[in-house]
């Protein structure tokens, strides 16, 4: 794993340094929190190629406001869509897609545990004391390192059961191995797939195979 911040790493990036540096430049933007979350810091402390930002700020009207004075100086289009979560996204032809959420639970590490694997449930500080400071309660650091697949609670493929599937994607394009006690709640669990629609997990098979 890199041995400097991953900020600094961000920032270094031809693409998505020119993104951040955008981003808080924005007058509310120090009010707003902002943190990048989820496979961006994986790949980040992979030394991997970000394909998209995910930016978690403090509430929804936040991240609407956020995005929508994104959108506005980087001359993109904002596109409102709701999934787990209502996501605010700035996107254009050719350029890089950015998406602006809340945090589900209403906290930053609510958020965080509620996400699929320890892996992917990171986030790092962009502004304020918090600038440059990677945020990890459930230990993902640790499983970058020795290269692990664990889901954050055994509850999250109750959540979304296509996540019984995407440990295997994470494992195979990562050369990690899954957890033993997720593998084990994984084939508890695997019946619950028979609830998930078929186009999905033919996105999913598909993915893994990529």
């Amino acid at each position: 794993m890199p041995a400097r911040n991953p900020y600094e790493i961000l920032l270094n990036d031809p693409v998505w340094g020119r993104e951040i540096r955008t981003l808080v430049s924005l007058p509310e933007c120090e009010s707003s929190l902002p943190v990048v979350v989820g496979g961006a810091v994986r790949d980040l402390l992979l030394g991997r190629k970000i394909k998209d930002l995910d930016i978690s700020v403090a509430s929804p009207e936040t991240a609407r406001g956020l995005a929508s004075s994104f959108a506005e100086v980087t001359n993109r289009r904002l596109v409102e869509y709701s999934h787990e979560q209502t996501i605010f996204r700035v996107t254009g032809a050719d350029q890089p897609q950015v998406d602006f959420t809340d945090p589900v639970g209403g906290t930053r590490e609510a958020d965080l545990i509620r996400r699929d694997f320890t892996i992917n449930a990171m986030a790092l500080g962009l502004v304020g004391t918090e600038k440059g400071i990677l945020i990890d309660p459930t230990g993902g650091q640790y499983d970058l390192k020795n290269k692990i697949i664990r889901a954050t609670s055994p509850e999250v493929f109750d959540d979304d059961p296509l996540r019984l599937l995407r440990a295997f994607r994470f494992a195979a394009h990562l050369g990690f191995a899954i957890d033993p006690g997720t593998l084990q709640e994984i084939k508890i669990r695997a019946i619950k797939l028979r609830d998930v629609a078929g186009e999905r997990i033919q996105l999913e098979l598909c993915a893994t195979l990529d």
